[in-house]
């Protein structure tokens, strides 16, 4: 009698883990009510921000929800810290406040402060869903993408090298250039395209923008800080009068 053959048992997933830094009971109630809904997300809610990193460090997030105006300490403040830190600075940060509300500062907190999106109280619970399952997604195929189309783990132009595995920069043959992830994909994304005008739309759509109409001006400011880091190797990354960017060694 011939054997009845069992499918394979698939591995279930290990739960998202969701780190808000939030005072408010009210609004960590509303996220808690729907992230318990979904079973691919554990919470872990912190009210205390006296030593915000040293609560990233023991629980190790996949993503950290971050209000700008907790008691104790700024949110500003904060996200700044988490950032310089080598381990954890590249944790995707949704930044909720009801207090910046002006498009400068929605502008600031994704530029200058590298946030991965910015929601207005009040909101929505099921769309701060929508807006965590989207950044989780594109992080994963931003991952993905860096890995895929870089298979030979090393991309290099004119002094500059990225290592595709781990997501380092390095120029001047070895110096380390410490980038935010979203600045990491910009470059990335330059340098696979070197030669060839990036528009800003094509920029934000690959780094996975949450705001198109804001996202001109953030994409701006990222180029400016990378620029920066790199230092002397920045003036690769060329200015194209109407388009947008590209990597090129020639003159402007």
């Amino acid at each position: 009698m011939a054997m009845k053959l069992e499918p394979p048992c698939k591995m279930k997933e290990p739960a998202k883990k969701i780190l808000l830094f939030e005072d408010d009971a009210g609004i960590t109630h509303l996220i808690a009510a729907i992230l318990e809904q979904d079973a691919s997300f554990e919470l872990v809610d912190y009210d205390d921000s006296d030593r915000p990193l040293e609560k990233i460090r023991e629980h190790k997030p996949d993503l950290i929800i971050l209000d700008l105006n907790l008691p104790s300490v700024s949110g500003w403040d904060v996200i700044k810290i988490l950032r310089q830190d080598k381990t954890f600075g590249n944790i995707p940060v949704i930044m909720i406040t009801g207090h910046y509300r002006a498009t400068q500062d929605i502008v600031n907190g994704l530029g200058d402060f590298c946030a991965d999106d910015y929601v207005l109280k009040p909101f929505s619970p099921n769309v701060l869903l929508a807006r965590i399952k989207a950044l989780l997604r594109r992080r994963l195929l931003s991952d993905r993408a860096v890995k895929k189309s870089s298979p030979e783990s090393e991309l290099k132009f004119a002094g500059i090298r990225i290592n595709t595995e781990s997501s380092e920069v390095f120029v001047n043959g070895g110096s380390k250039v410490d980038l935010t992830q979203t600045e990491f994909n910009i470059l990335f994304y330059l340098m696979k395209r070197c030669g060839k005008p990036c528009t800003r739309d094509e920029i934000y759509d690959y780094i996975g923008a949450p705001s198109e109409d804001i996202m001109s001006r953030v994409i701006d400011k990222h180029i400016v800080g990378i620029r920066k880091k790199l230092g002397k190797y920045g003036g690769l990354i060329k200015s194209v009068f109407g388009v947008g960017y590209s990597m090129d060694n020639g003159d402007e």
